[in-house]
């Protein structure tokens, strides 16, 4: 088939009207990707991805519980570029810190975020200090004042620096939160202070997985094989990804992954269309 033919049957296709929603086929079918913001409650925020896993049965008679099947809990790693103000300091207490005025963040419940003090001001930043803030005044980060910063002499306009961070799953109460720098192997989560490895999740091998609650290595063909013959492993949804053009509105390319995309907690989102 011709190229231009099979663009142009795609585009009809796309453009059909459904009888039940009275729209085209793809607003149709994007209607059903759609949440409400946790940050700002738009209601029209995109799905762009959903997290799902499978849970494994233990086989132990005793115990008989779910096991996700988490390799390991790191949900998503980006070190995204923004622009900031070096070294500028405090006209209150004369310390110095970073002034970002893009934010640095992949989800939406800020007060989920755990930093690394060794390297969490961001590549070359090391320990320094920083404060958010897209205007005037700024939180001082060393005495908590609201202030006017003074740029420091020579560094008078905005470079960029990158900022590791690290969305992770707790095991514990399901919470998507965040780290920012380089990720410790021992962590503490932001929400329940559960305390564990992120990288060591229920499969240590593959195949095979370790129950957290009995503490049995099974085998997950033997798992499968232990449930009805009308039965599957269950599946569950535990986070989504977002995009929310109301968040984004007005900002360039450069920071529409930022701010305005969010990784989240099913228990922030309000309602899943569909």
């Amino acid at each position: 088939m011709d190229v231009k033919e099979l663009e142009k049957a795609f585009e009809e296709l796309a453009n059909r009207i459904v009888p039940w929603s009275g729209k085209p086929l793809k607003q149709t079918l994007l209607d059903l990707y759609k949440t409400t913001c946790p940050c700002c409650g738009n209601t029209d925020a995109d799905i762009i991805y959903a997290f799902w896993v499978k849970s494994a049965i233990c086989t132990d008679p005793t115990c008989r519980k779910q096991v996700p099947l988490f390799g390991d809990y790191v949900v998503a790693q980006k070190s995204p570029s923004i622009r900031y103000y070096q070294d500028v300091s405090c006209p209150k207490c004369q310390k110095t810190f970073d002034w970002e005025i893009e934010p640095a963040s992949l989800i939406a419940e800020q007060s989920l975020t755990v930093v690394n003090n060794v390297d969490g001001a961001g590549v070359g930043r090391g320990n320094k200090r920083w404060a958010f803030a897209t205007a005037e005044p700024v939180g001082c980060p060393w005495c908590g004042e609201q202030v006017r910063p003074k740029l420091a002499l020579g560094k008078t306009k905005a470079v960029r620096k990158k900022v590791p961070l690290t969305v992770l799953l707790c095991p514990h109460c399901q919470s998507v939160w965040q780290y920012r720098g380089t990720v410790n192997d021992h962590v503490a989560c932001p929400a329940c202070k559960h305390e564990h490895n992120p990288r060591k999740g229920n499969v240590p091998q593959s195949g095979k997985f370790v129950c957290p609650h009995c503490g049995k290595k099974d085998d997950i063909l033997t798992s499968i094989r232990s449930l009805a013959d009308d039965q599957t492993l269950p599946t569950s949804l535990y986070g989504l990804h977002g995009y929310c053009p109301a968040c984004g509105k007005g900002k360039g390319d450069d920071d529409a992954d930022q701010e305005d995309a969010f990784d989240t907690n099913l228990a922030q989102v309000p309602q899943l269309r569909g």
